[in-house]
């Protein structure tokens, strides 16, 4: 996996993510297995159909778009991890490149968790103000 991080104003980040086919392989096929147990082709009971007959059936796309809904999640989240990003609220994702065979390119905007620096609090002088309390009658 490779990230090309490019900070954006208002505490902003885009995340450019490639992954490599070895890395997403397990993806796509759980993808296969998933849609290979729920299809219903002709001449094979529900989920017992090969996973060739699946594949010319519905083709690779289907696999492909079931696969990416569990590989952004997941290299967004090991992007952040290593890059020590602190993500919050819901990402806008943009695949840029999805082809069989090929690396998968996605980007990713978000905003990051403001970072807060605060002053020396021991330079702040408060004046103590006396209280004077009256005497009880």
């Amino acid at each position: 996996m490779q990230t090309d991080i490019k900070k954006l104003p208002q505490s902003q980040v885009s995340i450019s993510i490639t992954v490599e086919a070895e890395e997403y392989q397990k993806y796509l096929d759980a993808a296969a297995r998933h849609i290979q147990e729920h299809i219903e082709i002709k001449g094979f009971r529900k989920g017992h159909a090969s996973l060739p007959d699946v594949i010319k059936q519905v083709g690779m796309m289907p696999i492909y778009e079931q696969a990416i809904q569990r590989i952004i999640p997941a290299f967004f989240l090991q992007a952040s991890k290593e890059n020590n990003l602190e993500t919050v609220g819901s990402p806008d994702v943009k695949v840029e490149k999805l082809a069989p065979g090929n690396p998968i390119v996605f980007t990713v905007t978000t905003a990051l968790l403001p970072t807060v620096t605060l002053p020396d609090f021991e330079k702040i002088k408060v004046e103590k103000k006396a209280v004077e309390v009256p005497a009880e009658k």
